[in-house]
């Protein structure tokens, strides 16, 4: 699921809305150079967002209730809001607002006992696979890197920063 990137297709009700602009890569500053302002970014974010947040927990409680064992079910994120990002600018980010990422997990206290606020997804699976298949593997570092969307190889370390 691509939510609640842009084109914002839902309002918080999930009441189909005529997106600005096209299906692609347009997400925050090219999206609001092309599409709108920051504050239409931010409402029409905020409303796909919502309705992908209630359509989600909705879908984790049927899996639950469905499930003759408790399940494990991890919800993740690839980054935070964009609407404070340039897409080509470091300097002009709001890593604060772009770097976190959702992560929720569904998962026995076993597992649960190896995840810690900070976690990044590279070590939250490899919790999660020792957990359930004994699989040996070490942690790497919980990093973050900031690049360029033109220079998508240019990576910048910028963990330090949002911690």
């Amino acid at each position: 699921m691509v939510a609640p990137h842009p084109p914002f297709v839902f309002t918080a009700d999930g009441t189909p809305v005529r997106p600005k602009g096209m299906f692609g890569y347009y997400d925050a500053s090219d999206w609001i150079e092309r599409y709108g302002s920051r504050a239409e970014y931010q409402a029409g974010y905020r409303g796909q967002a919502t309705w992908t947040a209630r359509q989600t927990l909705a879908t984790v409680r049927r899996l639950i209730s469905a499930s003759r064992r408790p399940p494990i079910i991890v919800v993740q994120g690839d980054h935070g809001p964009k609407s404070g990002l340039s897409q080509n600018s470091l300097n002009d980010t709001d890593l604060n607002e772009c770097v976190p990422n959702l992560n929720a997990y569904y998962v026995p206290p076993t597992i649960r006992a190896g995840l810690r606020p900070g976690i990044t997804p590279v070590n939250s699976f490899r919790i999660i696979l020792h957990g359930i298949f004994g699989l040996d593997l070490p942690p790497r570092p919980d990093t973050s890197y900031f690049s360029p969307f033109a220079k998508p190889m240019e990576l910048t370390d910028v963990t330090d920063r949002v911690r």
